[in-house]
């Protein structure tokens, strides 16, 4: 099938309508906490004003006097439902709020200020659930990344129902929380040169869906996703569009249940299609800052940085450029910092690293390169020897040198170059320096003696004690003066001291903290 414009257009009104789906007010993304509670507890939760108890078969919320909470929509829909409805809700004129759910139902019961406090029943367990429509992870989210778009993901397959519909114990995304989840049958299709048959769920009715594992799973994307089938036709036909597989609620919290595919529902091959692990994310300690850290070749060493930005709280994902790994977008990432080395033996920085370099200054991202590639730099004597350089200079980013016996220097060499972003931010605007031709760098080198300094000056302040060291200001100006387009020998950063680099990703790791 050939990439039409009219499938890009309806691919993209698809998705446009998956992201506006997972924005609403009360959706996925604004869930934020979830209580499970036992016949016979009681207790105030999710800074409510009033007590929830729960007498096993309904749950009730008494309001605190003088405070107002009131039904959502949802709730007054139940309330006015028939009694041998699977919910039911009622409220008294003395503030008492009681409302039941059978068996895997819930719905959105009570409406505080910006906060939905939703009932449900997951086999047999009652729980509240809390929606918050101020939800930093609603509120930051832009948009789900995605695999390119591509027609050989677009496959034909045929449904056959069971003779009767197939009821199985599945896992879910809670853990220690099994559920029955029932099969109407199986469809069988071709993709990767394979012939596939998973069991589908859904209906007949409403439409069928597939729940599936693929070797994608836990690296670009998470533990399993699911593609949505519509209603087979009069012959059991169906259509498998992978482009618009879609990840589950789980990706984005774990206050969810999820159910999980059936141990036969793998696919063994890379499914990448549709949408990807989401790079922000809420955890039980809030919302993360994730940093895309792109390999682009050679033996650089950056294990301890890394164990040092995760301690720091910074939540990176490696890629490497160097195969054929498809790199992730830059959506919903807080900062971008690529390492290594690009010599014309190793053609790591390929198309898709200049297209995250764009990304990463248009959507005013921090960016920081270390590493060997000085093709990269901007040098109008070298576009018409690098033609994809040309992209690069409209980035007004410059990639980080070091001198290699392999590499032939398009430019001036430095330790550390960033992007404006990083260079204007209060915490670098003190290191970064500026060469003649714009390029923004950090003399690594050259600021060490001025950080130690630093540091023993503000020790000294701890201490109550004055230090005789000349500001950090002046000294920057004078070293950087002094030493300003010196060469550094050797083919890997040889950092001075350890407590130079930690600054360093110390004031990076705040930059990115201070961008989510």
């Amino acid at each position: 099938m050939v990439l039409t414009a009219q499938l890009t257009t309806e691919w993209h009104a698809w998705h446009d309508a998956r992201v506006a789906d997972l924005a609403t007010r009360f959706g996925p993304l604004s869930i934020t906490d979830i209580q499970w509670v036992q016949p016979g507890q009681s207790g105030r939760w999710f800074d409510l004003p009033g007590e929830f108890s729960f007498d096993g078969t309904w749950m009730h919320f008494k309001v605190d006097p003088g405070h107002t909470v009131g039904p959502t929509a949802a709730s007054l829909e139940v309330t006015d439902a028939p009694s041998s409805s699977l919910m039911a809700a009622t409220h008294s004129k003395e503030g008492t709020f009681s409302a039941r759910v059978s068996l895997n139902t819930g719905f959105n019961w009570l409406l505080s200020g910006d906060v939905v406090v939703e009932l449900l029943n997951r086999e047999g367990y009652v729980a509240l659930r809390k929606r918050d429509s101020k939800a930093p992870l609603l509120s930051r989210f832009i948009d789900v990344p995605t695999f390119p778009l591509d027609t050989s993901w677009t496959v034909q397959g045929t449904f056959e129902p069971f003779d009767q519909p197939q009821s199985h114990r599945i896992g879910t995304a809670t853990p220690g929380l099994d559920r029955t989840e029932t099969f109407p049958g199986t469809v069988t299709f071709e993709l990767g040169g394979q012939q596939h048959t998973v069991m589908v769920s859904g209906s007949l009715s409403s439409g069928l869906y597939i729940n599936f594992y693929d070797y994608t799973n836990g690296t670009t994307t998470p533990n399993w996703r699911r593609l949505n089938l519509g209603v087979p036709d009069h012959s059991g036909g169906v259509i498998l569009d992978f482009n618009r597989t879609v990840v589950w609620p789980m990706a984005f919290t774990p206050y969810v249940a999820c159910p999980a595919p059936v141990p036969q529902n793998l696919l063994p091959l890379n499914v990448e299609a549709g949408e990807r692990k989401p790079a922000q994310t809420l955890g039980e300690s809030g919302v993360n800052t994730p940093v895309l850290l792109v390999r682009t070749g050679g033996d650089i060493f950056y294990e301890k940085s890394l164990e040092l930005l995760r301690h720091l709280g910074v939540d990176v994902t490696v890629a490497d450029s160097t195969g054929d790994e498809l790199l992730p977008p830059l959506t919903g990432y807080a900062g971008l910092v690529v390492v290594g080395y690009d010599t014309p033996e190793v053609t790591g920085v390929n198309e898709q690293v200049m297209e995250l370099l764009s990304d990463a200054t248009g959507a005013s991202v921090p960016v920081v390169a270390i590493g060997n590639v000085a093709t990269l730099l901007s040098s109008h004597e070298k576009v018409a020897e690098h033609p994809w350089q040309a992209s690069l200079e409209s980035t007004d980013f410059s990639v980080a040198t070091f001198n290699s016996e392999q590499q032939v220097s398009a430019g001036p060499v430095y330790d550390v170059t960033v992007n404006d972003v990083v260079a204007r931010d209060r915490l670098f605007s003190q290191v970064v320096r500026y060469d003649e031709g714009g390029t923004s760098y950090i003399p690594v080198r050259e600021i060490e003696p001025v950080l130690r300094k630093q540091q023993t000056r503000k020790k000294a302040e701890a201490k109550g004690t004055e230090s005789t060291e000349p500001s950090t200001s002046a000294t920057l100006e004078g070293q950087v003066a002094s030493n300003q387009g010196s060469e550094h020998q050797g083919s890997e950063p040889q950092w001075s001291t350890h407590a130079t680099w930690q600054d360093l990703i110390e004031r990076f790791a705040r930059l990115v903290h201070s961008q989510i």
